[in-house]
């Protein structure tokens, strides 16, 4: 069993700075943009900095060689190799008096703290690392298309490195203790900040592992006062983070609409094993499949063994009206305001508010299946690989971007339940769709799906075997299908191909359902 490490981010805002700490707020977040500038065509110009490393033993660090050929291994260098070295061209040391690029050219960043122009670095390496991965590809390509553009100096948020910044909490209210640059000289300042009930939960579990880590940090160092090197060693190698434990990483200051905020990324560290390696080893394993849909946004299903212990739905046809709504009205307002002018977004703010409500329905939503898995205690929760979208060539600009927005909740909803399943402990494994709507549940056979819905009554979807008779909710069929992807006990695809090819060719009513008000009958798209 390994371990990984999950992250969740609280967001908490600062309780409007005056003059003073938001002029401070304004230097720091600028000289941070000046020294990625300046890193930028350092880091372009200079091939060596991205020169390979040889490869080392982790425990020993002795540099590794070919058996072979008996040559040093290399590998790729990391974000802190170029780092390095890109300091060693650029700040005024004993051993570097004269560097080739001086940062001291930049005002302020001479006096700048370390963990600040580290910062910096790695966001210049960040963005010339992204642009030579994408003129790479360009080039592999025969130079077709676009020659991908250089990286450029936009607004970036302050990473606040552990020493930089930290929250006080007093009785009253709490503050960021944060070192800022007010144009002359770097000072500290406290700034309050909102701290919601779920965010001290967390702050308050991490201050726990910060102390612990403290005490065994002291005694070690006691231990290696008095000579005894490998009791301190020992000692030391509880400094690791332990199971379940969380603990604070480093913060990043942020300048939003409405003002300024401090995000604080909280890692858990979590032990796991594979989901393949679960499922060998306990066929009966609890896990949660789901099917995501437009009629319900989720519709899952808990599983223990081969029974089902509950169910969930989460309705989404509301949710899908409310976007064509919006979408129809954004075409409107389009339509009489004429040809949309180039460089300028037209309906911003109806534009924003949709993508709100889509990211807040998506979470609402992850959220709901994750409680589920966890309440009915899932140690997987299988997903199906949605990678394709459907074609939207015939289709008008309301309905394709309905389409598209739909399938996109969709990917939200998985990346959601990905952060907040690993969270818990809870792995997410996705499988492939086909036939998972359109297989019976029970014997494998294609069914039909159906509206049952007459005159307001009875339910809007249903599928129906015709080979057995098995009928249930259109919705659900998907999860429960995806169990028997989980277990590799669904039946082959030739059959299914063939039935779902005589179904196109005569889509007729189910036989036997001419009493249940059967209207629309048609083959589920799946």
């Amino acid at each position: 069993m390994g371990q990984v490490q999950a992250v969740r981010t609280m967001i908490l805002p600062l309780w409007g700075p005056n003059g003073v700490k938001n002029e401070a707020l304004e230097r720091t977040q600028a000289l941070f943009e000046k020294i990625v500038a300046f890193y930028i065509p350092v880091l372009r110009q200079e091939g060596g900095l991205w020169a390979k490393v040889p490869k080392r033993d982790k425990e020993t660090r002795a540099i590794l060689f070919d058996p072979e050929t008996g040559e040093i291994k290399m590998r790729a260098p990391t974000a802190d190799d170029v780092l390095t070295r890109a300091e060693a061209i650029t700040v005024k040391t004993k051993a570097h008096p004269d560097p080739p690029y001086d940062l001291s050219a930049v005002p302020g960043a001479a006096k700048a703290p370390v963990v600040f122009r580290r910062a910096a670095i790695k966001r210049a390496i960040g963005l010339v690392q992204a642009y030579r991965s994408n003129l790479a590809r360009w080039e592999r390509r025969g130079r077709r298309g676009r020659m991908p553009g250089m990286p450029t100096v936009e607004r970036f948020p302050v990473t606040i490195y552990q020493g930089l910044g930290f929250i006080v909490r007093g009785p009253l209210r709490s503050f960021l203790k944060v070192k800022l640059w007010n144009g002359a000289k770097w000072d500290w300042f406290e700034i309050p900040v909102r701290i919601p009930e779920r965010a001290a939960t967390l702050l308050a579990a991490s201050e726990a592992t910060r102390a612990r880590m403290e005490a065994v940090l002291s005694a070690a160092r006691a231990l290696e006062r008095e000579g005894r090197t490998e009791k301190a060693q020992a000692v030391r190698e509880e400094l690791k983070p332990l199971p379940w434990e969380i603990a604070q990483a480093s913060a990043t200051l942020y300048r939003h609409a409405d003002g300024w905020a401090v995000h604080v990324p909280f890692v858990r560290t979590v032990p796991v094993q594979k989901a393949e390696n679960q499922r060998e080893a306990n066929p009966g394993l609890a896990i949660t499949t789901v099917d995501l849909g437009e009629n319900n946004l989720a519709a899952a299903a808990s599983w223990k063994g081969r029974k089902v212990t509950g169910t969930l739905f989460v309705p989404g046809r509301e949710h899908e009206a409310r976007r064509m709504r919006r979408l129809s009205a954004i075409r409107r307002r389009q339509t009489a305001s004429g040809k949309p002018i180039k460089g300028v977004r037209s309906n911003k703010r109806r534009w924003v508010r949709l993508a709100q409500a889509e990211e807040d329905t998506a979470r609402k939503t992850a959220r709901a299946i994750v409680d589920f898995a966890k309440a009915h205690g899932s140690k997987v929760i299988v997903f199906e690989a949605l990678n394709r979208m459907p074609g939207t060539r015939r289709m008008g600009w309301t309905r394709r971007q309905n389409l598209r927005r739909s399938w996109w909740i969709r990917g939200k909803i998985l990346e959601f339940v990905r952060e907040m399943a690993l969270w818990e402990g809870i792995l997410v494994v996705r499988r492939d769709p086909a036939f998972t709507s359109k297989a019976c549940p029970r014997c494998g056979t294609y069914g039909e799906r159906f509206s049952q819905r007459a005159h307001g009554r009875g339910p809007r979807h249903t599928f129906h075997c015709p080979a057995c008779g098995w009928e249930g909710n259109a919705d659900l069929v998907g999860a429960l299908n995806l169990k028997k992807k989980w277990d590799r006990t669904f039946p082959p695809l030739g059959p299914l191909m063939a039935a779902a090819k005589e179904a196109r060719k005569t889509q007729t009513a189910p036989a036997g359902l001419g009493d249940k008000g059967a209207v629309g009958c048609a083959a589920n798209a799946g």
